[in-house]
């Protein structure tokens, strides 16, 4: 499955079209939020023609990575898919406002990690290899599907640094609620 769906943002995207859309996630197992937006039932639904192994790639928005309305979509697509690579672009792809980047995904159930998070210059650095999701050098990950995933582009080295920063300090800190 090949597809670019339409960006529409919630407040357009309402009447029969919107109450299918929301409904067919449904019956997927994905319940989304009132402001999700259109594309994110548009990659459900286009994830229910693949059987195991079928291959879907999707041009979206960045904000697959990071708004909250997207995180029953990111959750669907660790459950039902064995491999993922997501691609990112450093200079913006597409003649659009918004930033995107490139969903590939395997359909099937995975054992360990897998998601890779690939960021290239621009769209002239696609190839084959990539759409046929060999992508050497970029480690795998099981990112938790209620965090941002945006932390992922950054370069190996530099994020293997990050994590181990944040291993270090996460039990450091405390909400206020807990002292108070």
């Amino acid at each position: 499955v090949i597809g670019n769906p339409p960006y529409i943002r919630y407040q357009l995207f309402k009447g029969e079209i919107r109450k299918k859309a929301m409904a067919l996630s449904k019956e997927e197992g994905v319940d989304l939020t009132e402001l999700t937006a259109s594309w994110v039932p548009f990659v459900i639904h286009a994830g229910k023609f693949l059987r195991d192994g079928g291959r879907m790639a999707m041009v979206l928005p960045s904000k697959l990575l990071h708004v909250n309305y997207a995180k029953s979509l990111r959750r669907w697509l660790l459950k039902n898919f064995e491999s993922i690579i997501i691609i990112s672009f450093e200079k913006r792809a597409f003649s659009v406002l918004e930033d995107t980047i490139i969903l590939l995904a395997t359909k099937g159930h995975y054992t360990s990690p897998n998601v890779r998070f690939v960021t290239l210059h621009s769209e002239a650095e696609l190839s084959r290899d990539t759409f046929m999701m060999e992508v050497e050098g970029y480690p795998a990950f099981t990112p938790n599907a209620d965090e941002k995933w945006t932390k992922y582009l950054l370069p190996p080295d530099l994020l293997k640094k990050y994590l181990k920063i944040v291993n270090k300090v996460e039990n450091m800190f405390f909400s206020l609620g807990e002292i108070g």
